[in-house]
């Protein structure tokens, strides 16, 4: 007894969770489209109410036909047959208006929920902490999310209207059937209460085996990628591991399509028992009503009106069975992409903001502490660092030593663990983050290369502040060794840089970098962050690179991450990083002379130069 209690607990819970998920979603609906939504739920309703008048109508024509058969011919009189035909078809070509309007606003719902949704779902996930990315379980929730974006909430908006129309439906043919024969609405009822149980214990099974399989399907769709990926094809293509990876998918589809396949067969066979209670409750009412003519208690046209709305009733009760249980499992995916809009970052914006002059700030770590989220490897310890206004620093160090993590400290993509980051004198948690970043340009080791952009765009993205400027494009460029080779694209700074679009072209490595510092000299902010920007760049560019880039960044702050220390010896202060902490620091002159992990490293570097 204590469990039926604990499992009804549950249902209601779940019920009523779902329930709270239809509610958002109708709102979202309402929201997003009000006059489209209510033309198409009265559109819907005259679907199931205008074909009971036919009905009606039908059903006079038919005892009209046969009270006319057994009147003498010169006795007939057809005014009555011939208004009821009118009738009869004047409603059956408004049910074909009604349908027509439903279509269309139907599909204008759809698409404007659709469109509401998308863009509520990217500007979520791009406001996100990155640790959001990097946490499996916040993986799952954001590609469930994702999924649930693309069409389950425009069709969620969609079964509403059903529901309701099944609804109506239902209470006309009830009400109707009931003063004909209260025990069959009973019968009707009850025989097709089944279809309605499998249905929603097969949605809510289906969701199980989708929520359970997430991490599944994010290794379908990454290795899938490695398959169809640009990026990733001429390194398979060369090591022939393409066999490889179709296997691995091979082995991940069977093993999601054995889940499915189990659950399908189950549902199969309860769906097939199910409708086949159902059909003998539809069966022995028609037996009645048969009984009922044949008694002379109701007319032929009678019988074909009962037995229609009997059919409306079951079909109408199925409908509504049948759009719940997929509203349930549409409202799952749905509660994930409700709980991700939930989803609370940890960096949270200040208010505060610093001088808004060219002048870079100071900035200042003190006692910094770091580990990553869900991990417990400290990467940066007890980090002691002063950057003064229009410095050029180089950090360099090993694989692993922090580099790349003071960077992203910096920017505040992460919050210290403990300790603090000054700029000018203000803790980085109190500034405003969005005016913050405007005073960054950064030139990330994984830069972003935008191929659906043409050439201009891209390095002119560095800067939505204002306008595509030309002429600020072309010096970007030039400073960045970029315009020789792009004025020289069949249409120049509006050639598409990728050939999986019409008329595109592919950049190399080199000269993609080449198009990513263009972009930040375009950017032209007081702080200019580079992570290993030259790695992709021959020797003779990468010189004349930094002899313009020290030139252009004469007044403004520069921080260099990089292996190459042909990149970093002009830089006024370098500082050597080795497991999170700053073990040599000074001008490479001065590093040389200590002797240490700077010079040793210089050393061997040098010698592969010989």
């Amino acid at each position: 007894m204590a469990k039926r209690k604990i499992k009804a607990k549950h249902i209601i819970k779940d019920f009523k969770e779902k329930f709270s998920i239809g509610i958002k979603v109708f709102r979202h609906a309402l929201k997003t489209t009000p006059f489209d939504f209510l033309i198409g739920f009265f559109a819907l309703i005259a679907t199931i109410l205008i074909p009971i008048g036919s009905r009606y109508y039908e059903k006079n024509v038919i005892d009209e036909v046969i009270r006319l058969l057994q009147t003498s011919p010169e006795a007939r009189v057809l005014t009555p047959l011939i208004s009821f035909v009118i009738i009869s078809s004047v409603l059956r070509l408004s049910q074909g208006l009604a349908w027509s309007i439903n279509n269309v606003t139907e599909k204008r719902v759809f698409y404007k929920v659709q469109e509401a949704l998308t863009f509520e779902f990217l500007r979520k996930s791009v406001s996100l902490d990155i640790e959001h990315f990097e946490d499996p379980r916040k993986s799952n929730l954001i590609e469930q999310a994702e999924a649930a974006y693309h069409d389950k909430g425009s069709n969620m908006a969609i079964r509403v209207l059903w529901l309701l129309r099944n609804f109506i439906g239902i209470l006309s043919a009830v009400t109707i059937i009931a003063f004909f024969s209260p025990l069959f609405t009973l019968i009707l009822s009850l025989s097709s209460l089944p279809v309605l149980l499998m249905d929603l214990i097969y949605s809510k099974s289906s969701w199980a085996i989708w929520d359970g399989d997430t991490q599944l399907r994010r290794k379908f769709s990454h290795i899938s990628n490695y398959l169809s990926s640009e990026n990733a094809y001429m390194e398979v293509k060369i090591l022939g591991s393409s066999e490889f990876f179709l296997k691995k998918l091979q082995g991940l589809f069977k093993q999601f399509r054995n889940n499915e396949e189990r659950n399908e067969k189950k549902a199969s066979i309860y769906d097939g028992f199910s409708g086949a209670i159902s059909t003998l409750g539809t069966i022995s009412f028609w037996i009645f009503t048969i009984y009922k003519v044949l008694q002379g208690d109701i007319t032929i046209g009678a019988l074909t009106f009962y037995i229609g709305m009997a059919g409306s009733y079951t079909s109408s009760l199925e409908g509504l069975m049948r759009e719940l249980s997929r509203f349930y499992r549409d409202s799952s995916f749905m509660t994930s992409y409700y709980k991700f809009l939930e989803i609370p970052n940890k960096i949270i914006s200040g208010k505060k903001k610093i001088s808004s002059n060219s002048r870079p700030p100071e900035i200042v770590f003190k006692h910094v502490d770091f580990i990553y989220p869900n991990s417990q490897k400290i990467v940066i310890e007890d980090l002691e660092l002063t950057i003064n206004p229009g410095e050029r620093i180089a950090l360099v160090g090993t694989n692993g030593s922090g580099k790349s993590t003071i960077i992203k400290l910096l920017c505040r993509l992460y919050d210290v663990s403990s300790g603090t980051i000054t700029i000018d004198g203000i803790d980085i948690k109190e500034l405003d983050v969005t005016h913050w970043h405007q005073q960054i340009g950064v030139l990330f080791q994984n830069f972003n290369k935008y191929g659906v952009l043409n050439a201009g765009e891209n390095i002119s993205i560095g800067n939505t502040q204002h306008a595509h400027q030309r002429d600020l494009v072309l010096e970007a460029s030039k400073k960045a060794e970029a315009h020789e080779f792009l004025q020289k694209l069949d249409k120049g700074y509006n050639q598409v840089l990728s050939k999986r679009f019409k008329r595109g072209t592919n950049l190399s490595g080199g000269e993609w970098q080449k198009v990513a510092l263009a972009r930040n000299f375009y950017r032209d902010a007081p702080i200019l962050i580079l992570d290993e920007p030259t790695s992709a760049i021959d020797a003779i560019s990468e010189e004349k690179i930094f002899e313009r880039l020290y030139k252009f960044a004469a007044n403004k702050t520069v921080i260099i991450v990089s292996h190459r220390f042909s990149t970093v010896r002009k830089a006024d202060k370098i500082y050597v990083l080795d497991a999170g902490k700053i073990i040599e620091g000074g001008t490479h002159e001065e590093l040389m002379k200590l002797n240490g992990k700077y010079a040793e490293a210089f050393a061997v570097q040098a010698k592969g130069y010989k």
